[in-house]
């Protein structure tokens, strides 16, 4: 019976006081959900690609070579154990109508399990006239393509290798749309040494479209990776394996095909050479016959004189002798024209002796074909996906876990709160026999359903509904089919419910446990109140006397209660620390991009030579890049790729660029330093690198840094001075430090250059202009660089609003929650200053001056604690190649402490209203 009674008055307790209820349990399903839903986002977004990965059988690795792969290529790697291999052919080629650049591509989809397409609308092409394009060139895609459409592709620019993959049709129906796993990242599709450079979509064809005896790729299926999810360490290494397989079963190939081309050249240039022979010796003989014939004219024109000469005046008239004058005449004209068929020879065998020296030329240069095998990191997006998932959970290492942490608190003090406010109920149960264990259910119960209600909804929403709104934000970006995966983590489910159960019936236990080991007669009287005594500020008699009776009252209340009013005081801070926290990481990344390829880097596109060009070469093209009407200025320079070779860190990849520190380039390089600001020139004796690397390897001015060329070849270069710099890693020296450290300097190999008109048509002029040089590789459109970087920081931005309006619900729960119990604890108090003749907002104000104080103390430190977690949180989810700067705008302090103090005058308008309607006269009664 007593069990019985015990438990109706349990849950006549959460009825009774469920504003309560509902507030301690609202604290814990935020704190709950936000906890465990920031947390699940990071392995939801890797899974939610791994399944698509795996759904779509996406390629593990792929090999190419820069002279294409052959049937004996295959045959080195078609044998591997577990390994499955698929060669096929892409060509890239630009559409007539709209001047869009396609890469074409097989259907995979009837080659074997790699690479599937998926079907967006349409279907795939089934006939050698059809095509299904990517799904970003349909017409809601910001292109113009529709099913039905006729696509017809303009000529090549210059003729082929006949052995090089080619498409057997210019003209195509357009019969589907489809995306492809190789091809996540929606803003991007890569570059190409044809046309504009950069692609704008894919196109699928059947296989037998493509022709020629050389394959583009080969792709890989390793055998077995099923069960390792994409980005695991696992699945890296099962990879790295079969990498080093391949690679070993390709060793040697690229030199037996350099001897293999060798041998062929030198077939070649000895027919040449051959063929040359007959010719040579033709015109020979054909100049001893002139030599011969106009020595027979010389002497048939001396004898002639000399007759017309003994004859006298008049005899160079007669019939006889103007007839041999006509003779010698037209044997001077078959002379004349003898001299000119062999200067026409004369000039076909210099051609063919022309062609001859540069094919041995090619032949002397020529260097054996690069293999190169790639992992999923080549493919478009895949490693940025990974990029942002690490930061989102680098984010959720940190800022759930404070927000939990506050959240925790909360509770913490309302069931303190709870168990003192039901002191005399205590003693009564205790006065009439029951035992501490049943008196405590009570408490436990309470506390107890809160936390696990509350956990449980938190987990239920917040595992859907923030990994919903992440992964969707990162779906703009990112195409992986649509389709989110929700994982259940039970490790941070259970550490959401302990944290819960520790905050709030850990609480509930011990205060009633002290409690308990009191007499009976002394629980059943309420608690003394706190005594008043003088405070510091009162030796401080200039200002004491300023203060008005009620200012005083409230100072001294706030040390009166001090367990209480630091409760407020950290759960304020806590919450405003992480209000700007969610506005300081936005202010931090929107325009960095901007900033880097505006501000730091002037330069609207880069000009990439091919490599091994002359210096006359070289000349010709920075000419005509320079006097291109639309080009305002152009920054010639040699560019390297180089390898870090500190172990501590993992390698970077860093541009070495080497400039004429008599150049322009100040117009295209800020190179301020990262210190000061002020702009940097070009050292004499040392070099200038980016902030990021020197912050990676631990360097500053007067340290060297150590880099590796592709060659294997180490250089230490002396840094001089560090420059600011926030995505991707360079090096920057004059030309003449290049050849102090390093070598004989190559040829520059890329202009950077700035145009008069930037408008997207005109700079496509420049770039399809730029392209026809022969010469020119490609040229990279800075603008399509920047604007992808800013498509993915904005996308953080969104990742950023759920944590400013979570913080925000937060820091208003926080201050109903510490308020009400503030109002409930001293309702007495209360009362009797409103039965003394205060006015209600009188009565209100009596409590508001020292939430204000506190609200005005916690948001101070909060922003200071902001400050301080918006710093470390940025170089937490910076990554290798790119830095986060911690620049906090000034508007970000306010809108935090706006938004605190706008939350606590909300909740001082609740209080008011359930103060009017406290009945002060039985709060007033006593209980003996």
């Amino acid at each position: 019976m007593k069990r019985t009674a015990l438990w109706k008055d349990s849950l006549r307790e959460i009825k009774n006081s469920f504003s309560r209820f509902i507030a301690l349990l609202g604290i814990i399903f935020l704190g709950a959900g936000f906890f465990v839903g920031i947390r699940a986002a990071a392995p939801n977004m890797r899974q939610t690609a791994n399944l698509y990965f795996q759904d779509q059988h996406l390629q593990d690795l792929s090999l190419q070579a820069d002279w294409g792969l052959t049937d004996e290529d295959i045959d080195r790697v078609d044998d591997l154990e577990g390994i499955q291999v698929y060669p096929y052919r892409s060509v890239d080629r630009e559409e007539k109508k709209q001047e869009t650049l396609l890469r074409f591509l097989p259907n995979f989809n009837q080659m074997g399990e790699v690479n599937q397409y998926k079907l967006r609308s349409g279907r795939l092409p089934e006939n050698k006239d059809e095509v299904a394009l990517d799904a970003r060139l349909a017409e809601e895609g910001g292109f113009n393509y529709q099913i039905g459409d006729e696509i017809e592709l303009a000529d090549p620019d210059q003729e082929g290798d006949d052995q090089a993959p080619g498409l057997a049709s210019n003209r195509f129906k357009v019969v589907g749309f489809v995306t492809s796993p190789m091809y996540i990242d929606q803003s991007a599709r890569g570059n190409s040494p044809i046309g504009k450079g950069t692609i704008d979509g894919f196109a699928v064809v059947q296989p037998e479209v493509f022709t020629g005896d050389l394959y583009s790729q080969l792709a890989f299926k390793v055998d077995g990776l099923e069960d390792y999810p994409a980005y695991s360490d696992a699945y890296e290494e099962k990879v790295d394996q079969a990498k080093a397989d391949i690679e070993a079963a390709l060793d040697g190939r690229p030199e037996e095909r350099y001897q293999e081309q060798q041998k062929d050249l030198d077939k070649d240039i000895q027919a040449a050479e051959e063929d040359l022979k007959p010719g040579q010796e033709a015109i020979q003989k054909a100049k001893d016959q002139v030599e011969a014939q106009k020595e027979s004219l010389q002497s048939q024109e001396d004898q002639l004189k000399q007759v017309t000469a003994g004859l006298g005046e008049g005899a160079a008239n007669l019939p006889q002798f103007a007839q041999a004058r006509e003779q010698l005449d037209q044997g001077k004209e078959a002379l004349k024209q003898a001299e000119e068929d062999i200067q026409a020879k004369e000039k076909d065998l210099a051609e063919g002796q022309e062609k001859l020296n540069q094919a041995k030329t090619y032949k002397d240069e020529m260097e054996a074909p690069n293999y190169q095998v790639n992992d999923r990191s080549q493919l478009s997006g895949y490693s940025e996906y990974e990029d942002n998932a690490d930061r989102i959970a680098a984010i959720a290492r940190v800022f759930p876990v404070i927000f939990f942490l506050v959240a925790a608190l909360v509770s913490f003090t309302t069931m303190t709160r709870m168990v003192d406010e039901q002191r005399i109920q205590l003693g009564t149960l205790k006065a009439l026999g029951y035992r501490s264990s049943e008196i405590a259910i009570k408490f436990l119960l309470y506390a107890g359903l809160a936390s696990v209600i509350g956990t449980l909804l938190g987990v239920a929403v917040g595992n859907y509904l923030l990994p919903n709104i992440i992964v969707n934000a990162y779906g703009m970006l990112y195409d992986l089919g649509q389709e989110v995966y929700y994982g259940f983590y039970w490790k941070d489910f259970l550490l959401a419910l302990s944290i819960s159960l520790l905050t709030t019936v850990g609480p509930a236990w011990l205060v009633t446990r002290n409690s308990l080991t009191e007499p009976a007669a002394v629980l059943m009287r309420p608690k003394p109140p706190k005594e008043g005594q003088r405070i510091l500020l009162e030796r401080w008699t200039w200002f004491w006397q300023k203060l008005s009776f009620n200012n005083k009252i409230s100072l001294r209340n706030l040390f009166r209660y001090k367990g209480r009013n630091a409760m407020t005081l950290i759960g304020v801070a806590g919450s405003t620390a992480l209000l700007l926290t969610g506005f300081g990481i936005s202010d931090s990344i929107s325009g960095l991009a901007d900033r880097q390829f505006i501000d730091l880097e002037h330069a609207q596109a880069i000009v990439q030579y091919q490599p091994k060009l002359s210096a006359e070469e070289v000349a010709d093209l920075n000419e005509s890049v320079h006097q291109h009407d639309q080009v305002a200025d152009a920054l010639p320079l040699y560019t390297a790729s180089y390898q870090t070779t500190d172990d501590r860190v993992n390698q970077q990849t860093v541009s070495l660029h080497a400039l004429d520190p008599d150049s322009n380039y100040q117009d295209f390089y800020a190179l301020a330093d990262v210190a000061t600001g002020d702009r940097m020139p070009l050292p004499e004796d040392g070099v200038l690198i980016n902030h990021k690397l020197a912050k990676l390897l631990d360097i500053k001015a007067g340290d060297s840094i150590s880099l590796e060329d592709p060659d294997g070849q180490v250089v230490d270069l002396p840094v001089k001075g560090v420059f600011e710099s926030y995505i991707m890693h360079d090096v920057f020296m004059s030309q003449s430090v290049y050849e102090d450290l390093i070598g004989s300097l190559p040829s520059q190999n890329q202009v950077e250059i700035k145009l008069k008109d930037n408008a997207p048509e005109k700079k496509g002029q420049v770039i399809d202009d730029l392209m026809a040089e022969e010469g020119i590789v490609t040229v990279v459109n800075i603008d399509q660089f920047r604007n992808m970087f800013n498509e993915t920081l904005e996308t953080l931005n969104l990742v950023t609003l759920v944590l400013i309006i979570a913080a925000a619900i937060l820091a208003f729960i926080v201050l109903y929650s510490l308020t009400n119990i503030n109002v409930s604890e001293r309702i007495r108090e209360l009362s009797t200053i409103k039965v003394l003749g205060a006015y209600p907002l009188e009565v209100t104000l009596y409590i508001y001056r020292e939430t204000l104080l506190l609200t005005v103390g916690g948001i101070l430190a909060g922003l200071a604690m902001g400050q301080i977690l918006t710093t470390y949180i940025l170089q937490t989810v910076e990554v290798d190649i790119m830095i986060f700067p911690a620049q906090i705008q000034g508007l970000s302090y306010l809108y935090a402490s706006l938004l605190t103090l706008i939350f606590s005058l909300i909740v001082m308008a609740i209080m008011h209203h359930k103060l009017k309607q406290v009945d002060m006269v039985e709060a007033l009664k006593g209980v003996e």
